[in-house]
């Protein structure tokens, strides 16, 4: 029993050991000394290649209710689940006139973690004295990673989008929230008030079969910001789901959590953050 357990053993460290952080990561960048936006989170992005031990890539960070973005080129290693990275030199920025963001050149130590069939990098980072540290967590994406444009802020309603489709206009990368879908507290779990407006949008993909949805699922900044990422990840994967299991195929449905670095109203109230906490969709192909 014994020497079976230790095979077992060998066998998972082996895996654990021979795993490949290769691909697109995405989740958020902490920073307590900076408030922008509404809150102290950024939507940050990591584009990975690994080659043995050695690694490569570029990293992302935005700025809330913004344009405002960078791309940074960095160089590190991946061994034994922990994974190092220091970032080199800038690729690409978006600054809106008026503004100065210190972006920061960072470093980070990230923990590779596989998690109810989700990998997780969770780590520190650290910079200069005057920017920094705080904390990343990310998860694996299978949206390309964005290296040019900034995040797109075209809002407008579901009957809005509708109307437009109806008559034969481009939808591409509006973005439309659901307020009609509710989940209960601190959980996943659909409430029965948001099958209407579901069932809505599942019939409006039937009439338009090339439509292709992101589903993101948001928080307010109340609670940890771990916790708010990975509860707004579980649920914009509830949301595609239930749509699958209504006939859409999962080929048309992706779905990103972005926790509480993408508020749309203040924090500071509790109307605000009521209104951070969504769901909302975003068109990717039509």
């Amino acid at each position: 029993m014994k020497k079976a357990l230790l095979i077992f053993s060998l066998i998972i460290t082996s895996i654990s050991f021979s795993q490949t952080v290769t691909g697109h990561w995405q989740g958020i960048l902490t920073h307590p000394n900076d408030t922008a936006g509404f809150t102290d989170n950024y939507a940050f992005y990591l584009n990975i290649e690994q080659e043995g031990n050695d690694i490569t890539g570029m990293s992302r960070i935005e700025l809330a209710n913004s344009k405002n973005f960078s791309v940074m080129l960095f160089k590190g290693t991946f061994q034994h689940g922990q994974l190092s990275l220091t970032e080199t030199d800038w690729d690409e920025s978006y600054m809106q006139e008026g503004m100065y963001i210190n972006w920061c050149l960072k470093r980070a130590t990230l923990i590779y973690t596989w998690e109810d069939s989700t990998e997780s990098l969770r780590g520190i980072w650290s910079s200069s004295p005057e920017c920094g540290p705080g904390e990343i967590y990310v998860h694996r994406s299978p949206k390309e990673f964005n290296r040019r444009t900034a995040q797109h802020h075209n809002y407008i309603t579901f009957s809005e989008l509708k109307k437009r489709m109806k008559n034969g206009e481009s939808v591409l990368n509006q973005k439309v929230i659901l307020p009609e879908v509710t989940f209960e507290a601190n959980q996943s779990k659909i409430l029965p008030g948001s099958r209407p407006i579901l069932k809505e949008l599942k019939e409006l993909m039937d009439t338009h079969p090339n439509l292709k949805i992101d589903i993101l699922g948001h928080t307010g900044n109340l609670g940890n910001d771990q916790f708010n990422l990975t509860l707004s990840l579980q649920r914009a994967k509830t949301v595609k789901d239930y749509l699958a299991k209504m006939g859409i195929s999962e080929s048309r449905l992706q779905y990103h959590g972005f926790g509480e670095s993408r508020p749309v109203a203040d924090n500071g109230t509790e109307d605000g953050r009521s209104k951070n906490r969504r769901i909302e969709f975003e068109i990717v192909a039509e």
